[in-house]
């Protein structure tokens, strides 16, 4: 089943880790580099009254690899960026890296295995989290890592039934440590850093050759890394010193689905089910232990033109976050639309709305409050040849949060060039 794959996030940027599966066949490798000017009307995400407005450039420059074999295919490139804000008194410059991997094996037409991995070097939170849920909106003072790995086997034992495993890693890792913070609060990285394990399985029938039809379950694992302490005082508990791992956590996934080819443009993937959730170290902190919520995977696309297609999606699960509560129930909503208007002119629209509602394992405070984080990101380009393409775009961030100090508004507007070779 051909589909269509879009990733929401920093909506304008997203298409340069694209450069490793792309490109001109006839030749391995590629060169790639962007200059752009911008204005940003809140570069460090600040609340309403303390924006830091600022014009500014930006530089990328990368390389990639492909490599595709009879049964094989693997691609790699690497993207540096640098950015300058003119209108900063401190942290003039941002720079970021991003790596992605791909490497796809054929044993025969009945077995196959892919592996993906990306790592992205980052300040800015809807680059970090591209993709998915973005589970600290407010952008950070240091670095924060994020790397990304899946290796997937799909085995088709019958030409009915089949099987999708595999296993997926996410580890983060901000600069923000203990250190960088007054005493006994909570960092970046006592907050954010962990390690997340997910171990799929899928076992699929095919109803028909445009019907699947599984049933699947998920096991996860959410493991904190840092090991200073800091002070939580949950309502009715009082303040205790806790070790960043109180949010350590374990999750079932159980879920039924169907993937179908309405047409030879137009097809559809859900998964539904529940998430429960078990936190290993409330206990001693007298908060709850374990929680079940829904768990739902839903997108389709349409390629209703040659070059011109349509991606849109919704998921609902429990997300880790960056306020200190055990974690948040989220909702995502995604669309992204790219439209060949002519042979040289194409205009993209991405927008993503996400939800948290916070769990803070007993009532009052933070617990049931809600934040909405509202993404848009309108882009045109013109391929000038066929290696320079003119750019334009404008993109809009607006966090609505319960929590007094974090909501905030971003208007960015920018104009550049971009080149492949």
């Amino acid at each position: 089943m051909k589909k269509i794959i879009a990733s929401t996030g920093m909506l304008a940027l997203g298409v340069a880790g694209l450069q490793a599966y792309n490109g001109d066949s006839a030749k391995s490798w590629n060169l790639h580099g962007a200059l752009r000017g911008f204005y940003d009307s809140n570069s460090t995400t600040s609340a309403e009254g303390a924006e830091v407005e600022s014009f500014g450039f930006g530089v990328e420059a990368g390389a990639g690899y492909n490599l595709p074999l009879d049964q094989t295919f693997f691609g790699l490139d690497y993207t540096y960026g640098l950015k300058w804000y003119e209108g900063r008194d401190t942290g003039e410059t941002d720079q970021s890296h991003k790596v992605n991997l791909k490497l796809d094996h054929s044993f025969s037409e009945r077995f196959k295995i892919e592996l993906k991995d990306s790592l992205t070097v980052t300040t800015e939170p809807t680059v970090l989290d591209q993709g998915g849920v973005v589970t600290a909106p407010r952008r950070t003072l240091s670095d924060a890592l994020r790397n990304r790995a899946n290796l997937d086997f799909t085995a088709q034992f019958t030409p009915t039934l089949g099987i999708k495993t595999g296993y997926g890693n996410v580890f983060y890792d901000y600069d923000q440590d203990a250190s960088d913070v007054p005493p006994l609060s909570p960092s970046r990285s006592q907050l954010l850093d962990r390690m997340e394990h997910y171990i799929p399985a899928d076992f699929r029938y095919t109803v028909n050759p445009e019907t699947i039809a599984l049933v699947g379950y998920q096991y996860g694992i959410v493991e904190y890394q840092d090991d200073s302490p800091y002070i939580v005082a949950p309502p009715g508990l009082g303040a205790a010193l806790v070790n960043p791992n109180w949010r350590d956590n374990t999750s079932h996934y159980v879920y039924g689905g169907v993937e179908h080819n309405f047409t030879p443009q137009l097809n559809g993937a859900l998964k539904a089910g529940i998430q429960h959730t078990e936190y290993d170290n409330a206990n001693p902190l007298g908060l709850d232990q374990d929680r079940t919520s829904p768990y739902v995977d839903a997108s389709m696309s349409y390629l209703y033109n040659p070059g011109s297609y349509v991606v849109l999606g919704y998921r609902h699960q429990n997300s880790s976050t960056d306020v200190t509560v055990q974690d948040a129930e989220s909702d995502l909503v995604f669309i992204s639309l790219t439209h060949k208007v002519t042979a040289r002119l194409n205009a993209s629209l991405n927008y993503q709305w996400q939800r948290m509602e916070f769990n803070q394992g007993v009532s009052g405070g933070f617990d049931g409050q809600n934040e909405m984080f509202n993404i848009f990101g309108f882009n045109l380009s013109y391929m000038v040849n066929n290696y320079l393409t003119a750019e334009a775009g404008y993109n809009f961030d607006d966090l609505d949060s319960d929590i007094a100090g974090r909501s905030y508004q971003r208007h960015i507007g920018y104009i550049g060039i971009r080149a492949t070779y």
